[in-house]
């Protein structure tokens, strides 16, 4: 079963349709943030990630947790658009901002799919949904931990609020690598609190493979 499959059960629909929405509500209540009423325009939401936040591996692609996500919203705040840059493989070199140097070696901006053409669109939040693509091309987790506080520090700085999902299990990985990704989940809940949406929780045995119900 395709690893992301997990991601398009029960947890990740509904309970994290609702935990996403009282995020945003709390933002949209905000004195910096316009009321609908003054307001209209829909507020566009963009989603910065790799294949799980695509939908790989769902079936139907409506199951995928954006798709989710973004029904939930059409049906109980429809000024809330989602707009989906998320694309399979890539990493958080490809979301960093256009014209960011990079290390030799390591991918360049995806100019269609970062944070920059987030930006360009309008959004006014931002989720970031990069699980472990960093970790499985070997970058080390210093590498990824940078990209993330980066990411997070210009988004919030263009005035976009941010939301960053944790790691999920990967089975396909070796333990060292296992390992890796769950201090990165340490990490982000230490980093982002109660801005670090939780993809691992449930879904994961003690040694950081998927668990068998999923």
């Amino acid at each position: 079963m395709p690893s992301n499959t997990l991601l398009h059960r029960g947890l990740p629909g509904t309970g994290l349709a609702l935990f996403l929405s009282a995020c945003l509500l709390s933002w949209e209540d905000s004195p910096a943030t316009p009321s609908t009423t003054t307001n209209p325009v829909p507020t566009v939401i963009a989603v910065l990630g790799s294949s799980t936040a695509a939908g790989s591996g769902a079936n139907p692609i409506d199951s995928s947790w954006v798709r989710r996500f973004s029904a939930y919203l059409a049906a109980q705040h429809p000024h809330l658009r989602v707009e989906n840059l998320a694309l399979g493989a890539t990493t958080t070199y490809h979301a960093l901002p256009t014209g960011t140097s990079v290390p030799t070696g390591r991918p360049t901006p995806d100019t269609l799919r970062n944070l920059t053409r987030a930006i360009q669109l309008g959004a006014s939040a931002v989720i970031l949904n990069y699980p472990s693509n960093d970790i499985a091309s070997g970058f080390a987790p210093e590498e990824t931990r940078r990209n993330f506080r980066f990411l997070d520090s210009v988004a919030r700085a263009a005035g976009l609020q941010t939301w960053i999902c944790t790691p999920k299990p990967r089975t396909g990985l070796d333990s060292l690598r296992r390992l890796e990704l769950m201090a990165l989940r340490d990490w982000m809940f230490s980093e982002f609190g109660t801005r670090a949406i939780d993809f691992w929780t449930d879904l994961a045995l003690p040694d950081g493979t998927i668990a068998p119900a999923y």
